[in-house]
């Protein structure tokens, strides 16, 4: 090797008693490889400036003992970072906010594998995708967003999907199914499940920050619905499917622009070089 990506600042030759990339580092360049750091999130994230910007952020409503333990992991990553001088990448746009110094490294997925030949919200009663949080604490906000669409589901205003566990490969095909999928409404940001949804050309529902949207190249084809507002919105989305359909077929376009790889090949190319 030549070069290498540690993911989550974690160690990389497990020895025992080790749980940041630090101890590791010089050893590392010691043997002649070139070594970035990749963030993905909640191991960066300011808590207590997360919850700034967002009033509903899921820090907020978390255990005080996660969030205390989130930030400490976080603080030390971010000195960690700083004096490692290691190029530092991140994964999600928002990250960007918490270490001015890092890039932007796309996801990336195939879009041939999840694009769809039907159409988004050509039916009056839409088909809604939401997979609850699985995360613990659950930071997607499935809390706010489950009870409003199993109430629309009953008042038969819409087919809600609701699956459990479902493996990687059957998630294409289901979300094809889907006119709009709900994604995470406490981060503002998104994430994979969002451009897998866009590459499908469904409509997106989340969240993602103006000061999120004022670092990006452009801003995401996905509709904003804070906790406050979404029922509203989500409503809206019922009461008149056709004016969002413009908006869903923006979807993989975008996502060939900034997910389909090519943008983190350029993103990566300074560090490989």
């Amino acid at each position: 090797m030549t070069h290498l990506a540690v993911d989550g600042f974690l160690p990389v030759y497990g020895r025992p008693g080790l749980v940041h990339i630090d101890a590791d580092y010089d050893r590392l360049r010691s043997d002649g490889l070139a070594v970035a750091l990749i963030s993905h999130g909640t191991d960066l994230r300011d808590p207590e400036a997360h919850m700034r910007r967002h009033s509903f952020s899921y820090y907020a409503s978390a255990p005080q003992s996660w969030v205390a333990a989130a930030a400490d992991r976080a603080r030390q990553n971010r000195q960690i970072a700083r004096e490692l001088e290691a190029p530092l990448f991140v994964s999600t746009p928002d990250l960007l906010l918490d270490a001015g110094w890092a890039r932007w490294l796309p996801v990336s997925i195939d879009p041939v594998v999840w694009a769809a030949d039907r159409p988004a919200l050509r039916d009056r009663v839409p088909t809604v995708l939401h997979r609850p949080s699985r995360t613990s604490p659950p930071i997607k906000g499935t809390e706010v967003i489950e009870p409003v669409l199993q109430d629309l589901a009953r008042r038969g205003r819409i087919r809600y999907v609701n699956p459990g566990l479902v493996p990687n490969e059957a998630m294409p095909a289901l979300i094809a199914r889907t006119d709009v999928v709900v994604d995470q409404i406490l981060t503002g940001s998104y994430g994979v499940a969002a451009v897998e949804a866009m590459a499908a050309g469904r409509l997106v529902v989340g969240y993602v920050g103006d000061e999120t949207t004022a670092l990006m190249p452009e801003p995401p084809p996905i509709v904003n619905a804070p906790p406050a507002v979404f029922a509203d919105v989500i409503a809206g989305i019922v009461d008149g499917p056709e004016r969002y359909a413009g908006l869903a077929a923006q979807g993989p376009g975008f996502v060939c622009r900034w997910h389909d790889g090519t943008a983190a090949a350029e993103a990566l190319r300074p560090f490989l070089n």
